[in-house]
């Protein structure tokens, strides 16, 4: 019975399964094969954060990638920054998309198939208030059907959003970072109050809990962090029930969400998801976790796994991934968000760039009537020896104008003597420095001998100037804790020192603990 039970499970058709990937890719336009990186992401929904381009640096390749449909985020202030993006293979292909988390200041008046579900967005948020949460391009939000496995349909509402980050010197960033995470509490509790499962993936860009850092701090400087504290209030606790994976009472609230890795990986640590590349921090895994798969308690039992995929490098963060037993139903027209509908690649709309093209010169002059057509060609056929050899004269100028130079015509050379360039001439050049032949004087003579020991001079100085340069900077100095080369770094920091080179150890920042870390050897370097 064992061997039949094992034989009609396998024969069983697998269940069907939703991925979703989310992943901080620190600027699109990096990629040289966008498709390909899609595809080996193997998911059927991909939001990517820190796109950093803008509508008008977006490139068809980007914007129409076969076998995917594409939602954009851009930002209106600044060119290169912020930025997401949303890719959903074709059997995932939502039934309702929009930019921006208002709901109101980046929707046209013409566009019927956005989310909606404001709830008491614009009584919180004043119409400025709300396009300027809006203005740096860190949100799409798009609507997918899906059908669960006893064969019911659903709605999933999936938010892809790039927090600000909170810069401590910057009082001003903290209180948009507090507000964009307000309206975004604000609109995902009117999502889930519609009646659909809601998600928020992206960068989050603060550590939730003190296992989410590489380094402990303060528990109470910890806490009272204003940013964590709203995170604290946006998710169940889910280490309250990791045993019985119920949520009840308190913790049941329908505005508040899960944290799907923790659900599933509690108290796993070191799995981080963010490293500071400047210092080589992934080498030692000295990180934190600041993405993220939020996930409703009703969508979370739907789920099979949260990963953290570490091992996938190209950003100073890695993805995340979540993987469900839901089957995606396709629509079957993107919504109007789409790229594919965007005028410029739709062909309704020329680019800037097509006003530019340069005529070409062969093109016939189609104004000129017959007779002018008949005496151009008479006047063409008598002048064509000249225009001929205007044309040869021509060609060989511009031959003779644009040819590149070689590396050896930055080197001096060691001056040579007429006598010794006609040495080797044939005979009529004999003949004929022979009539140019001076009879110079015994002065003049050692006056041609000092000029040309003083070329030589000068070459053989400019010779040993070059080798010095071609031998390379000094060598590193090796640091004392590992013995190694170490790598040269500047002071970034305001101040006396701003500026100054110094040499440390080459290592990834780690825990002190690490023997893998760096050692704390430093020293100025030599002024050259």
């Amino acid at each position: 019975m064992d061997s039949l039970s094992v034989m009609e499970r396998t024969q069983c058709p697998p269940l069907p399964q939703l991925k979703i990937l989310s992943w901080n890719i620190n600027g699109i336009r990096t990629v040289k094969n966008l498709k390909g990186m899609l595809d080996d992401l193997d998911a059927d929904i991909i939001c990517l954060q820190e796109t950093k381009v803008t509508r008008d640096m977006i490139d068809e390749p980007t914007a129409l990638v076969e076998g995917y449909n594409a939602y954009f985020s851009f930002s209106r202030g600044r060119s290169g920054y912020s930025g997401v993006a949303t890719y959903c293979r074709e059997r995932a292909t939502p039934t309702l998309a929009e930019e921006g988390l208002s709901g109101t200041s980046l929707i046209s008046k013409n566009q019927s198939d956005n989310v909606g579900c404001l709830g008491d967005v614009e009584i919180q948020f004043s119409p400025q208030e709300l396009k300027r949460l809006d203005s740096e391009g860190r949100t799409v939000i798009t609507q997918h059907k899906f059908k669960r496995n006893d064969g019911s349909d659903g709605l999933l509402t999936i938010f892809n959003v790039y927090c600000p980050r909170a810069d401590p010197e910057r009082p001003d960033r903290l209180d948009f970072k507090l507000h964009f995470n307000k309206l975004l509490e604000t609109r995902v509790a009117a999502v889930k109050q519609s009646g659909s499962l809601v998600m928020v993936v992206g960068d989050i860009n603060i550590s939730h809990r003190q296992i989410d850092r590489c380094e402990n701090v303060d528990e109470v400087e910890f806490e009272e962090n204003p940013s964590r504290q709203w995170l604290n209030s946006f998710l169940i606790d889910s280490l309250q029930g990791e045993t019985s994976k119920t949520f009840k009472g308190e913790d049941a609230t329908e505005s508040k969400l899960i944290d799907s890795f923790r659900y599933f990986y509690p108290h796993r640590e070191n799995s981080f998801t963010c490293w500071n590349t400047k210092i080589n921090a992934r080498a030692t895994n000295y990180g934190s976790r600041i993405d993220y798969i939020f996930v409703d308690k009703i969508l979370v039992q739907n789920m099979v796994d949260s990963l953290v995929l570490s091992e996938v490098e190209g950003s100073d963060h890695c993805p995340v991934m979540g993987i469900f037993n839901l089957e995606p139903v396709k629509s079957m027209k993107c919504p109007s968000a789409c790229t594919k509908n965007f005028p410029e690649f739709t062909g309704i709309q020329q680019k800037l760039s097509s006003f530019f093209t340069k005529k070409s010169e062969c093109q016939p002059d189609l104004e000129l009537n017959h007779e002018q057509k008949k005496r151009k060609n008479v006047d063409c056929d008598s002048n064509t020896s000249d225009l001929k050899l205007g044309c040869i004269s021509k060609k060989l100028k511009t031959q003779s104008s644009v040819t590149q130079k070689q590396i050896s015509s930055f080197f001096q050379k060691a001056s040579i003597s007429e006598t010794e360039k006609n040495d080797g001439d044939t005979e009529t050049s004999g003949c004929q420095s022979m009539s140019s032949v001076k009879f110079t004087s015994e002065k003049e003579e050692d006056i041609h001998i000092e000029n040309i020991a003083e070329k030589v001079e000068k070459s053989s100085l400019a010779a040993s100037a070059w080798r010095n340069m071609l031998t390379g900077p000094r060598p590193l100095p090796l640091c004392k804790g590992h013995k190694e080369p170490c790598v040269e770094r500047t002071v970034k920091k305001k101040g006396p020192n701003f500026n100054r080179k110094f040499h440390a150890c080459a290592r990834g920042e780690g825990s002190k603990t690490d023997p893998r870390a760096r050692c704390d050897h430093f020293e100025w370097a030599a002024k050259k």
